[in-house]
């Protein structure tokens, strides 16, 4: 065990609501999130009801895995993130310019292509859970929890696709 894995965190786990969009790696999403000690509280076959689970579920972050992004997910989306504004971490598969624009309008702030590789799954949402509880988002999570207005909430945007971020020098 690395000095990560046997950390014992005082903190309130991280509640993570997860988005079955088509993809197959729902179990090694709710695997390494386990080890990470994020509370999954949800897992939705769609985004068909998201606004209204999220309202219900109470969740810190949505993690969605898709292998391509539908139009209707998208939709569903942004009126949750109207609603009910929250941290997004979108999996997928598809690297089409007009997907990634279509789910940066949508509320979606970080897209990842091709992170579902059991190698690459940990560091990825180690990251984006860190940025939780630190900067830019320090504070989210405690507002969210005690009602406080998020409107404001504007997240930084990330787009993570292998070969182009190494073609571009995107570490």
């Amino acid at each position: 065990a690395t000095p990560d894995d046997t950390h014992v965190s005082t903190e309130p786990k991280l509640r993570v609501l997860l988005v079955d969009d088509g993809s197959p790696h729902i179990p090694l999403l709710k695997e390494e999130l386990a080890r990470l000690a994020a509370d999954v509280v949800g897992v939705l076959d769609a985004a068909v009801e998201l606004a209204a689970r999220v309202a219900e579920l109470d969740p810190d972050l949505i993690i969605i895995a898709s292998d391509s992004p539908s139009r209707d997910t998208l939709e569903h989306l942004a009126v949750m993130s109207q609603s009910t504004p929250r941290p997004i971490v979108l999996f997928t598969e598809d690297r089409a310019n007009a997907t990634i624009q279509a789910a940066i309008k949508a509320g979606v702030p970080a897209y990842i292509v091709a992170g579902m590789q059991p190698e690459r799954l940990r560091p990825i949402l180690g990251k984006y859970l860190a940025h939780l509880t630190v900067a830019p988002w320090y504070g989210l999570v405690e507002r969210l929890r005690s009602r406080t207005a998020v409107a404001a909430y504007a997240p930084p945007v990330s787009v993570l696709i292998p070969a182009w971020n190494e073609e571009v020098g995107i570490a």
